[in-house]
């Protein structure tokens, strides 16, 4: 859905009351918010009843029948993609981590077909994500850094993880999110329509997921260059498909035991 852009016109003053009456709903102003500053000092959230078009004053709120006397100002709401929300990549790693139900990290190597053992955590995480070589891991909708399991860095309710450019990103319910870890924002990027099975991982530009579908699963696309447009890479008869990773510029998905290499042409496994 991306961020929102606020498109801000000192529109009046000293304007007769049937301005108000005939121009504007009377509606509009329930839920009116003083505004000192216009460039700056607009709420983060606005009522669904307004229509994403409001009025402001700053005397608060002015009562039909009364005159404006003071500025007036009228905000249109513009959703925009948000062009900070750009994934780089591909990284040069011929390796992906992978994390065991007995709370062992490894990283594989699937030219080789070999893991090295990286650590054994406290607890067990549903995924974890790369940070410049630092571990972060979800566990009880809370974020970790796995140097400091003790100390939860931000409410994240979900049980998939990644990092990319900057942001934490994570899948609450069928929305992906990204969280920037510096400035604490959380952002809807797009409601995608299908809950995560458990991971997911960016590769040239795209963000890939594993879905639920019914008792199976499915590989979710989401183009970062094209206003995050969904659409579905493959759907398997496989219910324990948690895993979904990158290297060598490859796409690779875990289950029970086994991992597979994606055609991403037609969703087949390698």
């Amino acid at each position: 859905m991306g961020r929102y852009r606020w498109n801000v016109e000192i529109l009046t003053r000293n304007q007769p009351a049937n301005w108000f009456a005939t121009d504007y709903n009377e509606g509009n102003w329930t839920f009116a918010h003083v505004i000192t500053d216009p460039d700056s000092a607009w709420p983060n959230d606005f009522p669904a009843e307004a229509n994403a078009e409001w009025i402001w004053s700053p005397s608060y709120k002015v009562e039909s029948g009364q005159a404006f006397d003071s500025p007036v100002y009228f905000r249109n709401i513009i959703e925009v993609q948000d062009d900070s929300l750009e994934l780089v990549g591909p990284y040069d790693y011929d390796y992906f981590y992978l994390n065991s139900n007995d709370n062992h990290i490894v990283k594989y190597y699937p030219e080789f077909d070999i893991t090295e053992y990286v650590e054994q955590t406290s607890n067990q995480y549903f995924d974890i994500a790369n940070k410049s070589d630092d571990l972060y891991g979800i566990r009880g909708g809370k974020l970790y850094n796995l140097n400091n399991e003790g100390n939860a860095l931000a409410d994240l309710t979900n049980n998939s993880l990644t990092y990319n450019n900057g942001y934490f990103y994570y899948m609450s319910g069928t929305t992906l999110r990204a969280y920037d870890p510096v400035s604490t924002d959380d952002i809807e990027v797009v409601d995608t329509g299908a809950s995560s099975r458990g991971d997911l991982v960016a590769l040239n530009g795209d963000m890939y997921y594993l879905g639920a579908h019914g008792t199976g699963s499915q590989i979710i696309k989401v183009d970062f260059n094209n206003n995050y447009n969904v659409s579905t890479v493959g759907t398997y008869a496989i219910a324990d498909m948690f895993g979904i990773a990158t290297a060598n510029d490859d796409l690779y998905v875990a289950y029970g035991d086994t991992v597979s290499k994606v055609n991403l042409s037609d969703g087949s496994f390698n």
